[in-house]
């Protein structure tokens, strides 16, 4: 009788180890399954997440750009001409002392604008980020907060182009560097925004000369 019980106990013992190994097993391989998710997933997921946010403070910082240019800039100030007696412009440089307000005012407005912006929240389907458009509507959504931070820096930047025969064109860009966060689940991401508008720009027009070879900047002069 004690045989016959002590093998119904080495029976139960074993099914209980079994059960327990399976569930161990089947624990790891749930957990290594979810992991190797998250690391394919997770770029892509980002790379959308810091695309969206991207957009959302670009939209809003070249609204507070356009705004507050057109209301703050006097543009008869950002330009300075020398003429000659008869009249005619000989040179011409910017104002930078106008161009500084314009860059105070404008930096002003945009951290006033992105500590405006509410915290957004957004649901994206989590199979999104892998491209698929049959994939794309399946699967959980994946919360992506973007929370504006609110601080922006601003520097003038001078490009010159040409634009023709004898003719440069110098343009004056504002250009706003501001930050938000992008928030994923167990990520923070600060993410940098980066835009510049035109502020000013002058055409300087030189000279034509009778004839030119294209590609090149001589000119060619008849003979006498």
């Amino acid at each position: 009788m004690r045989f016959k019980s002590r093998r119904k106990m080495n029976r139960v013992r074993r099914a209980t180890a079994a059960s327990l190994l399976f569930l161990v097993f089947s624990l790891g391989l749930f957990y290594e399954s979810i992991y190797l998710l998250d690391r394919s997933l997770r770029p892509p997921f980002m790379a959308m997440a810091t695309g969206l946010a991207r957009q959302m403070a670009t939209q809003a910082i070249n609204d507070a750009l356009t705004k507050r240019i057109a209301e703050d800039a006097q543009y008869e100030k950002l330009v300075i001409y020398e003429k000659d007696k008869a009249g005619r412009v000989t040179s011409a440089h910017f104002n930078f002392a106008e161009v500084a307000r314009i860059e105070s005012l404008t930096t002003l407005r945009v951290q006033h604008v992105l500590a405006g912006l509410e915290e957004r929240t957004i649901y994206v389907p989590a199979l999104q980020a892998v491209g698929s458009a049959i994939l794309a509507t399946l699967g959980p959504s994946i919360p992506i907060r973007i929370v504006p931070l609110g601080s922006a820096q601003s520097e003038v930047e001078p490009v010159v182009q040409s634009a023709g025969i004898n003719q440069t064109v110098h343009i004056l860009y504002l250009h706003i560097m501001a930050q938000v966060s992008v928030v994923v689940p167990f990520v923070t991401q600060p993410i940098k925004v980066d835009t510049k508008i035109p502020i000013a720009y002058v055409v300087f027009i030189g000279s034509v000369p009778t004839t030119t070879i294209a590609g090149s900047p001589y000119p060619i002069v008849p003979p006498k």
